[in-house]
């Protein structure tokens, strides 16, 4: 016990670092659009040129770019809240928060990403914690494309489903797993990242396994495929 809580201690360290890295890309963008508003202001006064319709226009400009930022907070903020008790949700809705967090990271790093939602399907536990796997998985293939110098960059993410059990499929072109690596893929303190904690894995197939679930990975030259496989729930609690 002494143990795992050390484990989620760190591992808990290392998803606050990486949060701070997503909000900082989320913010970049409107920061430098607020940048550029007020230097054009600056520019207008200079020339004559900022009257009461042009001062209330920048101004409305500016305020859109406040209230993105303001809702990227929210987003973070729920993101953390904990969910005490398990609820029903489909898989889309735990990658569309996952996506809120770090969209704005993968466009920095200029990866594509193809999502294809094919059910409607229920499982069962904590949404939150499913968009934090799904996060690290992102986070994951992400570094190993710029690790790589990869030129073109593709992530698919699949969901689909059969009578008992929900996927949730990763998919990248980061150039796959070494073999020696990938039967310890999901051991503590197994990585191939140069200041890697090792943690991210583990900690996702735990994440995963609490909630009665699998995380398992397959590997080829071309990249690597994560896969989330769930029970099928229905809402009166019965596995279909």
């Amino acid at each position: 016990m002494k143990k795992d809580f050390m484990l989620i201690e760190q591992s808990r360290y290392a998803t606050m670092g990486e949060m701070l890295r997503n909000i900082a890309h989320q913010w970049r963008q409107p920061l430098n659009v607020l940048g550029l508003l007020l230097q054009d202001i600056q520019e207008a006064y200079a020339y004559g040129e900022l009257d009461e319709s042009y001062l209330r226009t920048s101004i409305q400009k500016c305020f859109i770019q406040i209230q993105h930022m303001s809702r990227t907070i929210n987003d973070f903020r729920n993101f953390f809240k904990p969910h005490k008790e398990a609820t029903y949700f489909r898989p889309i809705q735990a990658i569309r928060q996952a996506l809120k967090i770090i969209s704005a990271s993968l466009d920095h790093n200029e990866v594509h990403l193809h999502v294809q939602n094919r059910t409607r399907a229920h499982m069962y536990g904590f949404p939150n914690e499913m968009s934090q796997v799904l996060i690290n998985l992102l986070t994951n293939a992400c570094e190993q494309f710029v690790a790589r110098d990869i030129a073109r960059r593709i992530i698919c993410i699949r969901t689909y489903a059969d009578d008992a059990f929900i996927y949730i499929q990763v998919k990248d072109n980061a150039g796959g797993i070494d073999e020696t690596i990938q039967k310890h893929m999901f051991e503590p303190y197994v990585t191939t990242k140069k200041d890697g904690t090792g943690l991210g894995l583990y900690m996702s197939k735990m994440i995963v396994t609490k909630m009665n679930g699998d995380l398992f990975v397959s590997s080829s030259k071309k990249g690597a495929t994560f896969t989330i496989r769930m029970p099928r729930i229905n809402k009166g609690g019965r596995g279909l």
